[in-house]
C-alpha cells in the first residue's frame, strides 16, 4: 500500500505487508509497527511512534515527539529529532545510518543501538542495558549527565556535559573507539580498554578521590 499524504489523528497499526509513505505523514495520533515493512519517504511528524516488530525506515529526517521501540528494526537514514526515545527489548535494533539523530531524552534498557550516523542527547542519557555499537559517535550535550556504571563503550562517545564513573564500576573503551571529554569527567572507578581517551584543554578531569583509587589503562591518553 502506498500513501501520498496522510493526516493521522487516530492510531495507525501496521501488522504486515509493505507500506510506503511518499508524501507528508503528519498528525497528533500514533503510528505503530507490529509487523511488515513501513518506509517513510516524506516528512514525518507524529505524537507517538512505536515499533514492536517488523521494520520502520525513515528515509528523511522525522520530527518525533515520543518514539518507543520494544522489538523489530528502526532505521534513521538521515537523522532526525525526538523529544523522547525509549529503546528496550532483546530483539530491538535501532540504526542511525546517516545524518544526526537528536533527542532531548534517551533511555535504553535493552536492544542494539547501531549505525554510522551521529546521535546527540541534549538532557537525559540513561543506558542501563542492551548494546551500543557502530562507527558513528554519540554526543552528550552541555548540561547532560551520564553515569555509565560497568559497561563497554562499543561506540565513540563525546562528552560535553558530565560523565561520572562511580567507585567499583569499570568503563571499558573498546578497540577503535574514543571517549572524548570536552566537559567534566569524574572517575572514582576504573577506565580501561584498548580504545582512546581524549581530553580537551579546559575540561575537568578527575581520576582520583580521597577514598578510591582510580586507574586509567586506555590504549592512548591525549590532551589537546
Amino acid at each position: 500500500m502506498t500513501f501520498n499524504t496522510l493526516n493521522n489523528t487516530g492510531t495507525l497499526d501496521i501488522t504486515g505487508g509493505t507500506q510506503t509513505f511518499n508524501g507528508p505523514t503528519l498528525g497528533t495520533g500514533g503510528l505503530t509497527v507490529n509487523g511488515g515493512t513501513a518506509t517513510i519517504n516524506g516528512s514525518y511528524s507524529h505524537a507517538n511512534t512505536n515499533v514492536a516488530a517488523g521494520t520502520l525506515t525513515f528515509a528523511s529526517a522525522p520530527a518525533l515527539a515520543n518514539f518507543t521501540q520494544t522489538g523489530g528494526t528502526a532505521n534513521f537514514n538521515a537523522g532526525g529529532s525526538a523529544t523522547n526515545i525509549n529503546l528496550s527489548g532483546a530483539g530491538s535494533t535501532l540504526n542511525v545510518n546517516g545524518g544526526t539523530l537528536i533527542a532531548t531524552n534517551f533511555t535504553q534498557s535493552g536492544g542494539v543501538f547501531d549505525g554510522a550516523g551521529a546521535f546527540s542527547a541534549t538532557t537525559l542519557y540513561n543506558v542501563t542495558g542492551g548494546t551500543q555499537t557502530g562507527t558513528g559517535a554519540t554526543i552528550l550535550a552541555p548540561g547532560s549527565t551520564y553515569t555509565p556504571g560497568t559497561t563497554t563503550l562499543g561506540r565513540s562517545l563525546i562528552v560535553q556535559g558530565t560523565l561520572n564513573e562511580n567507585a567499583g564500576d569499570t568503563l571499558t573503551i573498546a578497540a577503535g573507539r574514543t571517549l572524548t571529554v570536552n566537559g567534566t569527567l569524574n572517575n572514582a572507578g576504573t577506565i580501561t580498554g584498548a580504545g582512546d581517551l581524549v581530553t580537551a584543554l579546559g575540561s575537568t578531569f578527575s581520576l582520583r578521590s580521597e577514598e578510591h583509587t582510580s586507574e586509567l589503562q586506555s590504549h592512548s591518553f591525549i590532551s589537546y
